[in-house]
Formats: structure tokens, sequence, C-alpha cells
């Protein structure tokens, strides 16, 4: 990853609880880790949800269960 210009390190067991308690749980089964600080995380599916309402605020339609056999161009839209 540092080839690619992403300051990744290893890291113990310690360091890895330091940093994210929530695997403590866990540490029993943890030797290390890798860490990043420019990394980030998130909830994926509050994330889609909250993405999903702004497309429905900007107009979009979801149609679930719905198989797509054909799409059409009128200028430059779909």
């Amino acid at each position: 990853m540092r080839e690619y210009g992403v300051d990744r390190k290893v890291i113990n067991k310690a360091e890895l609880l330091a940093i994210e308690p929530t695997f403590t749980a866990f540490a029993h089964r943890i030797v290390g880790g890798t860490y990043t600080a420019s990394d980030e995380s998130g909830d994926a599916r509050v994330f889609t949800q909250a993405l999903a309402a702004r497309c429905v605020e900007r107009g979009a339609q979801f149609l679930n269960d719905h198989d797509i056999v054909q799409l059409s161009k009128v200028d430059d839209a779909i």
C-alpha cells in the first residue's frame, strides 16, 4: 500500500485494541493488525438509506423486483 501512497503500518494486539476497543471481545484470537490513519469506515446501511432518501427528494424513483429489458436515451437523459 505504501507503494501507492497509503501510510499503512503493522501494529501489535495492544495497539490495535487501543485504536479499536470493540475488538476486545475477540482479543484472544488477535495477534495484531494493520492501521492506516487516513482510512475511514462507516455504517453502509445508514449511508445507503440516506443516499436513497436524497435521491428520492431529487426525483429518483426506485422500482424493486423489476427486470430491466431496455434503456432509452432521450437527449442527455435515460
